[in-house]
């Protein structure tokens, strides 16, 4: 590789300047997995973390382009890490949750705390891409959710 140094991901610091840059956060690593495989062919995955806790260290480390969070994490979630970034970032990254939680009013205090997409695990393969590219263009995306009588 030329370029430059590896980081933890294996990329050299060339190659991840060529490609928009990600960070992974989920505390379940088949999940990470898919995600990367997922998104390596487009992103250059620069990090993926197991909490809310290294999610907000490893986003003052890389500074990345996009940030792709699960909700449900201990001991921070990945709302407060986000709500976090947001805050001490002159230059947020976008934030797009990826959450099994179908739940309009999350969705709304997500987006209302800056997270530009709400993606379910369900609906990954199909809308996480297009939600990152809609949050890159700083818009807001939100997966389909079920009604009530669904």
């Amino acid at each position: 590789m030329s370029g430059g140094a590896l980081n933890r991901s294996g990329w050299s610091s060339g190659e991840a300047e060529a490609k928009t840059t990600a960070l992974l956060a989920d505390n379940h690593p088949r999940v990470l997995e898919s995600v990367q495989r997922l998104l390596m062919p487009r992103f250059c995955v620069v990090g993926a973390v197991p909490d809310g806790s290294a999610l907000i260290a490893a986003a003052l480390e890389f500074k990345p382009h996009v940030i792709v969070t699960d909700l449900m994490m201990e001991p921070t979630s990945g709302l407060e890490a986000a709500e976090a970034i947001l805050a001490h970032s002159a230059h947020p990254p976008a934030i797009v949750v990826l959450t099994g939680i179908a739940d309009y009013e999350i969705a709304q205090r997500a987006f209302a705390i800056g997270v530009l997409g709400y993606v379910l695990k369900t609906r990954l393969a199909e809308d996480l891409i297009p939600a990152i590219e809609t949050a890159l263009r700083r818009s807001r995306f939100l997966s389909p959710l079920p009604t009530s009588g669904d």
